[in-house]
């Protein structure tokens, strides 16, 4: 579970966590579903996705192992 705080994408860039919310009224999206949204420290956009997404394990690329898609840096 994602707690406000600093985390790296496995791609390398950096994100801080601003909190988790429950979605409503989100098209595509089933209502109380834990949301992440968290914003990105060199551009400042800001992003929001399900928490399933934020913790999942992904492929960095063909062949390679999984890895989690954001790793905690820094706690507050």
């Amino acid at each position: 579970m994602a707690r406000v705080g600093l985390y790296k994408h496995y791609s390398g860039d950096q994100y801080w966590v601003q909190g988790v919310m429950e979605a409503h009224n989100i098209p595509g999206i089933e209502d109380g579903t834990p949301m992440v949204a968290y914003r990105s420290i060199e551009t400042l956009k800001l992003y929001v996705q399900p928490q399933s997404s934020f913790d999942e394990l992904v492929s960095p690329g063909k062949g390679k192992r999984k890895v989690p898609r954001f790793t905690r840096v820094e706690n507050v």
